[in-house]
């Protein structure tokens, strides 16, 4: 009887598998399934994994394409278990996924390169608080977390390389931690092995804002890197690095100043820490001197110690950069900002994020970017000339902006090649949004608005007022927990005014 059913099952699988082979996708040749394979992994790993300023992941937990397409059929599982490609990507979340790491390290084979990451930002001690109200490091230094994944930390990076993981192959390494304490271990193993493999470095303490006083006030106890720089040698392949929570001693010399620690970048994000000084301007302009490739700069230095020394108050050599096509800036110092501004001669940036800078130190910054020049008084808008620092720009993104009125106005005019806006509005002012929009010359070729913090009514007198300026808009997207709020409202007030659009002439949505 058990031969019998044993001998049904083996010819129902052999149907299955008859059946199975003549799908069209298996009979495309191996190579080129292999190929929409990779292609798949490399899609699922594109989700702004060096978005600016976050602290986000490029990939969750979820199962990813290698091991699902490795559970389909025994063809596939045998195809995508023998090409190593496929499983470069190590991830490591604590000691619970070192197993699966394993098996990733040993299908990578013993020499493709690897794509590192490391996010033990929620990572729990088992242990419990201890708090020392007289030390003043003490919500810091006795945080169990932080220096459970301190002491984790040499873990994971021993079991990398003992398993073949040898840092000679790494070809990304992306760390997150809840401090800069596990940060300092990573880079004292940085500072001692060859990295000439390394394309992309990411190292974000993802509290950076809370806990992040500057690595040179820390206890010495708690500093295990002293000499500047991030590496013994710089990687010669490396062009991407995204550093939230790091110290100015990592990346700038302070004792030669005029030759970078890092050089021939395509990629910064440089985000200070908590208490830190300015990252010093002859430091930053060397950087980009060195950098003649950048296509992407991300800077902000909202908590950084916002004085500037006197001796950086002075205007430098603007660099040229014909391949930067992204520039962000959070919460800059008002001079610093615009002494950064002057050094960036880059007239074919397309994208450009102003976020949550407030006041005077707006109205610098805001001025150079519409005229040139930062001290335009606030009487003077509308006769001064524009002259636009970012003539090819497409894509504004401003967040809290706490400008005047006339000055924002005065911007979206000069930058009039705009086809895309994304504004996230302060939600307890009303009324910004259809009074900006209704200003003469405002945004004459936005196609796609994105919008958040704005009332239901302020978003559709915004957009009627763009389709009565004959604005070519297509697109407008609201933030989804709005949508969910109040959607159907709001998509039905909105049809209402792209009627009136239709009605105009243009291009229906």
């Amino acid at each position: 009887m058990r031969a019998a059913k044993d001998s049904l099952e083996s010819s129902w699988r052999a149907q299955r598998e008859k059946r199975n082979n003549m799908r069209s996708i298996n009979r495309l040749p191996e190579e080129l399934l292999l190929q929409v394979f990779l292609l798949g992994k490399e899609t699922e790993r594109e989700d702004n994994y060096f978005h600016g300023h976050d602290t986000s992941r490029r990939s969750g937990s979820k199962m990813q394409i290698q091991e699902s397409v490795a559970q389909v059929c025994r063809r596939w599982r045998s195809m995508a278990i023998g090409d190593p490609r496929l499983w470069n990507h190590i991830l490591i979340t604590g000691p619970n996924t070192f197993i699966s790491a394993l098996h990733f390290l040993e299908r990578s084979g013993p020499a493709a390169p690897l794509r590192i990451e490391i996010d033990i930002r929620l990572l729990k001690s088992p242990l419990p608080a201890t708090n020392d109200d007289t030390d003043p490091w003490g919500v810091w230094t006795n945080d169990p977390d932080s220096n459970y994944q301190q002491d984790l930390m040499p873990q994971i990076l021993g079991f990398l390389v003992s398993h073949g993981g040898r840092p000679s192959r790494w070809m990304e390494l992306a760390v997150w931690t809840k401090s800069i304490l596990p940060l300092l271990v990573v880079l004292d193993f940085l500072s001692v092995n060859s990295m000439d493999n390394l394309r992309s470095l990411l190292l974000v303490d993802c509290q950076w804002h809370t806990f992040g006083k500057g690595v040179s006030s820390l206890p010495s106890s708690h500093r295990c890197v002293t000499k500047p720089g991030l590496f013994d040698g710089h990687p010669p392949l490396l062009h991407t690095i995204k550093l939230m929570g790091m110290n100015n001693h990592f990346l700038f010399d302070e004792g030669n100043l005029n030759v970078p620690i890092l050089s021939n970048l395509t990629y910064i994000s440089i985000s200070s820490t908590l208490g830190e000084h300015l990252p010093p301007l002859r430091g930053i302009h060397s950087l980009l001197m060195h950098s003649p490739r950048l296509e992407a700069l991300f800077l902000s230095t909202n908590w950084s110690d916002r004085s500037l020394d006197a001796s950086q108050d002075r205007a430098l050599t603007p660099v040229s950069l014909p391949h930067l096509r992204r520039l962000s800036f959070r919460e800059l110092q008002a001079t610093w900002g615009v002494r950064v501004l002057q050094m960036v001669d880059a007239p074919g940036i397309e994208s450009l994020s102003l976020s949550t800078i407030h006041g005077k130190e707006v109205h610098s910054i805001v001025s150079y970017i519409t005229y040139g020049l930062p001290g335009i008084r606030e009487n003077a808008h509308g006769s001064q000339p524009y002259r636009p620092a970012f003539p090819a720009l497409k894509h504004l993104a401003l967040k809290f902006y706490q400008g005047t009125h006339s000055a924002l106005v005065a911007l979206l005019r000069s930058l009039n090649t705009i086809t895309r806006l994304e504004w996230e509005l302060d939600p307890s002012k009303r009324g910004i949004l259809p009074s900006i929009f209704a200003s003469p010359g405002v945004c004459p070729n936005l196609e796609h608005l994105y919008v958040l913090g704005a009332s239901d009514v302020d978003i559709v007198q915004g957009v009627h007022a763009l389709i009565e300026s004959r604005a070519p808009l297509k697109v407008v997207e609201v933030h989804p927990h709005q949508w969910r709020t109040d959607g159907k409202g709001l998509k039905r007030r909105l049809q209402k005014s792209l009627t009136v659009r239709c009605f105009m002439g243009h291009e229906s949505v």
